[in-house]
């Protein structure tokens, strides 16, 4: 199995994503997942950790048995553009279904969590617009997202003083037009 294809499947993108900025054991991960059985979920877990994608950062003694708490590998969740370079057109299709419909079921998901609040899509946003950009200009702004973006993707502060923080996930993607 390639990386990108133990990246983009949708139960293992649910993980990556309930392990952004937070270490978890499996029964915090089956909380955040509750919809996937749990013999599916391990399965998931294990495929993550074999393939480098997530580590073990802590285990703890309970009830017999040691519980694994398991991290994100720093970077191991970016899809290089060299990784990228021999994916066929059907495999990018395919790739790119299944992250939209990740975003599907996020957004489903928050809806049902918010289901008859009226001021539910407050804290959300949806927008498509065309940019007019050269190619230099493109990928200053990708560079600049990434450096807006990726010190807000490590674990929260533990200040206790410091307001708490809330999740939110964010999606990018651009496609040029010729």
């Amino acid at each position: 199995m390639s990386r990108i294809d133990l990246l983009l499947h949708p139960i293992r993108i649910r993980i990556i994503m309930a392990l952004g900025g937070q270490p978890l054991t499996p029964g915090q991960i089956a909380q955040e997942i509750s919809d996937v059985p749990q013999t599916s979920l391990y399965r998931h877990i294990n495929a993550l950790l074999d393939g480098g994608i997530i580590r073990v950062v802590d285990e703890r003694p309970v009830r017999g048995t040691v519980e694994k708490v398991y991290a994100l590998v720093e970077g191991a969740t970016r899809i290089r553009a060299d990784e990228l370079e021999v994916v066929s057109d059907e495999d990018h299709l395919r790739y790119f279904m299944v992250f939209l419909s990740s975003l599907l079921q996020d957004f489903s998901s928050y809806l049902e969590r918010h289901q008859g609040e009226t001021n539910r899509m407050d804290d959300s946003v949806y927008a498509k617009t065309v940019l007019h950009l050269t190619d230099d200009q493109y990928h200053q702004l990708t560079e600049q997202f990434r450096s807006l973006a990726l010190p807000h993707a490590a674990a929260p502060d533990e200040d206790p003083t410091a307001p708490p923080k809330r999740r939110y996930t964010f999606a990018l993607f651009s496609i040029p037009e010729d």
